[in-house]
């Protein structure tokens, strides 16, 4: 089984204002040149507030998965680590 690619973008408001496609886009493009292939990149993004961890499902799910198989996870991306989370004491938690 080869290894997966995580993606794993945010943006604060689902007003139209702000798109992850962005971040998705050169996150992929990042992952297909390090080396995996298109079928084993997975990506998690939605538009909620980095301080909402409880609404936050795309994440959870990713986390979820990890916790599941993590011997099947390879690397997951992100473009900075404020998407992860607004708050250092949850993103350090998120991270360990």
């Amino acid at each position: 089984m080869s290894k997966q690619a995580l993606i794993y973008a945010r943006v604060s408001t689902a007003d139209g204002k702000q798109d992850y496609t962005r971040q998705t886009t050169e996150l992929e493009a990042l992952a297909l040149k390090h080396g995996y292939k298109q079928k084993d990149i997975q990506t998690f993004a939605e538009s909620v507030s980095g301080y909402k961890t409880e609404e936050r499902l795309e994440l959870k799910a990713m986390l979820e998965l990890c916790e599941k198989n993590p011997s099947s996870i390879g690397c997951i991306y992100t473009s900075e680590i404020s998407r992860i989370g607004r708050n250092p004491t949850q993103t350090r938690t998120i991270l360990d």
